[in-house]
């Protein structure tokens, strides 16, 4: 017995030194294969690293989002102090009251608004990742001087400006990753309620908001599935996790695979979700547009006819160029004015989204 321990320590012993060789073979192996497989990509022309899928730094000077980012701060510290942050868009109470808050706030900062216009001059937009509340803080101050306006019996010229910069902030982010379209959405939808209460006010020409609603409708965020696969592999190729390099490699293949599929003009299973919620977040998004451009040609009749349509055939001539009149949309004349409801699409549980154009008193 005692002659067969050493024995069987020098057998394990040799057993876990071909093991580690093997291991140390396969990681090596795999390792020149990602190497590989990096100088293949750079050949094509795709990007290897999160600098190479960004593109070229952009300078200071030249970027909105440092000179939106002071501003941003400024505002999100205001929000979170209760005696100074907005009320709420849908709170209840007073609206003669909501108003003078919302005044108050707006008038504590006479500055902020022509500084946000200069900074959306710039036309060029670069943010480090993982700074999406700087735009949304700033589409929050420009949605509440554009409900500030809708709440006075004459809205005034800021107006016009409020909105051309909401549409502006929610056009200028690059898509370079999955998140980034997820926020131009809510951008996006932020734009669109805005244009949505200005066109309820009955002093609001139509013809102001339609190259607005045009041009948003125009940077409606796409999020091409080849992309959310390239910054997915990207992540990968850059892990530096040593002793993982089979892994990582077996992921890459897989990646390179979904995106045959996808070039290919199939929906890979794996993707199930993105379609399903990103991919229907669009759509809902497109369709809200479309739904604007209904309200629009409704104002427009209203104007030139004196009276509310009918019937969404009578709308046909009045709406934005090329666009046509969406199904199902509901026209139901009240004492207020006009309410404009839309259709769902069935198994939906969304509350529908409705406009009361408001009668001119």
């Amino acid at each position: 017995m005692k002659r067969r321990l050493p024995l069987a320590l020098a057998l394990g012993a040799a057993f876990a030194a071909l093991w580690f060789a093997v291991d140390s073979v396969r990681e090596w192996r795999d390792r020149a294969w990602i190497e590989a497989r990096i100088e293949a990509l750079r050949a094509l022309g795709e990007p290897t690293t999160l600098e190479e899928l960004e593109g070229p730094p952009v300078p200071d000077e030249e970027n909105a989002f440092t000179a939106l980012e002071t501003i941003a701060a400024e505002i999100s510290a205001e929000q979170r102090d209760e005696s100074r942050r907005f009320p709420s868009r849908s709170g209840g109470g007073s609206s003669l009251l909501r108003q003078v808050q919302i005044e108050e706030c707006l008038s504590a900062h006479p500055e902020r608004s022509s500084a946000i216009s200069s900074a959306l001059q710039r036309k060029r937009y670069r943010a480090p990742r993982g700074s999406t509340s700087t735009p949304l803080d700033i589409a929050k101050w420009l949605e509440f001087e554009v409900l500030a306006e809708t709440m006075r019996d004459e809205p005034r010229a800021s107006l016009r400006r409020a909105l051309a910069d909401l549409v502006e902030l929610a056009s200028l982010p690059p898509i370079i990753q999955p998140e980034d379209a997820l926020m131009r959405l809510m951008l996006h939808s932020v734009a669109s309620l805005a244009l949505g209460d200005a066109l309820e006010h009955p002093r609001v020409d139509a013809d102001m908001v339609e190259p607005l609603l045009m041009r948003l409708a125009a940077h409606c965020p796409v999020l091409d599935p080849v992309l959310v696969v390239r910054a997915q592999r990207v992540a990968l190729l850059q892990s530096s996790s040593r002793g993982q390099s089979t892994e990582i490699r077996s992921a890459i293949e897989d990646l390179d695979e979904l995106e045959l599929e996808i070039r290919a003009g199939a929906k890979p299973e794996e993707l199930a979700d993105f379609y399903e919620l990103v991919c229907g977040a669009i759509d809902k998004t497109i369709a809200r547009d479309h739904f604007l451009g209904i309200a629009l040609a409704a104002r427009r009749f209203e104007a030139s006819e004196r009276r509310w349509p009918q019937s969404l055939k009578e709308l046909e001539t009045r709406l934005p160029a090329g666009w046509s009149v969406p199904q199902g949309v509901v026209l139901e004349a009240t004492e207020q004015g006009l309410r404009l409801i839309t259709p769902l699409p069935p198994g939906r549980a969304d509350e529908p989204y409705e406009l009361l154009l408001r009668r001119a008193r």
